[in-house]
């Protein structure tokens, strides 16, 4: 684990790295939206299919309005068929509200109204029929989302003849144009993708300058302790010199010498004992002499 600080604080690196992880992961991670299967559903005449849909994360949307609409045929998938208004089924004030619905969807349509409270608002039509099928769109128009069209979804529903074998699904699924709503749902994780590497990227850049700048300072009150020490050494060796302190390694002529150098510093007191002490040596070689 690295430190960063000085005068006494330190913190790790991570308590730097956790507000940016925290707004990635809300950009990113914390977004609710709708989401369904890439892949079209097959059914026959007469069966019983369910639209996958649910929002992400898991979230209670029982109080929130659902709307389930067509948007044409396969052939023609944004060439909207009757009013705008028509929907193949919608949940309003927690219940289902059988105004402005298609007529051949009524009591064909069901919620699971039990898996709402987990984000779950998958359709359910019975006893489909070839004129089924198409592209169904499910709108929440409430959902908290900042998401780039996060509040739909788009499903496929492709219904075989009679004399059409679901052994012939595979070669049906290699000549039919992919759905515009398959294309732009690629087109969302291109997006999705994109902002995620826009923010790592930036990320890492702020991560990096932060880091730079806070090295620079540790080295720069390194250096200024260095530096303030270095000064305090050379003032007290400046002060020991002045107040004629012995130094280690001097002998006496040295150390005589010094004294009677600073003697005029010193009291009249101090002053006799120096010049005695400087020219005890000469009578002493003067009575040998």
């Amino acid at each position: 684990m690295i430190f960063f600080g000085g005068s006494g604080l330190t913190f790790p690196l991570w308590t730097l790295s956790a507000p940016f992880s925290l707004l990635l992961w809300t950009l990113v991670e914390g977004q609710y939206r709708v989401s369904s299967s890439s892949q079209p559903i097959t059914a026959s005449p007469g069966d019983d299919v369910i639209l996958r849909c649910h929002v992400k994360p898991e979230y209670n949307i029982r109080a929130l309005t659902i709307e389930w609409s067509r948007s044409g045929t396969l052939d023609r998938p944004w060439e909207v068929e009757g009013e705008e208004e028509d929907y193949v089924h919608l949940y309003r004030n927690q219940k289902d509200n059988e105004d402005g619905k298609i007529r051949a969807y009524i009591n064909r349509t069901d919620l699971l109204k039990d898996s709402l409270r987990h984000g779950n608002v998958s359709l359910k039509i019975k006893n489909v029929t070839v004129d089924d099928q198409g592209t169904y769109r499910c709108f929440i128009p409430k959902l908290s989302s900042r998401v780039w069209r996060g509040r739909e979804a788009f499903v496929t529903l492709k219904v075989l003849e009679p004399n059409v074998g679901r052994t012939t699904e595979s070669s049906l699924d290699l000549t039919t144009p992919e759905p515009i709503d398959q294309i732009n749902v690629q087109s969302d994780r291109h997006r999705h993708f994109l902002w995620i590497s826009v923010v790592t990227v930036c990320f890492i850049a702020i991560l990096g300058g932060v880091v730079l700048t806070l090295l620079k300072l540790k080295c720069g009150e390194q250096n200024v302790k260095q530096t303030e020490e270095k000064s305090i050494l050379q003032r007290k060796a400046l002060s020991e010199l002045l107040l004629g302190r012995p130094r280690p390694f001097r002998d006496s002529t040295q150390q005589d010498h010094q004294e009677t150098l600073y003697d005029g510093d010193r009291p009249p007191s101090e002053k006799m004992l120096s010049w005695r002490s400087f020219s005890r040596p000469s009578r002493t070689l003067a009575e040998s002499g």
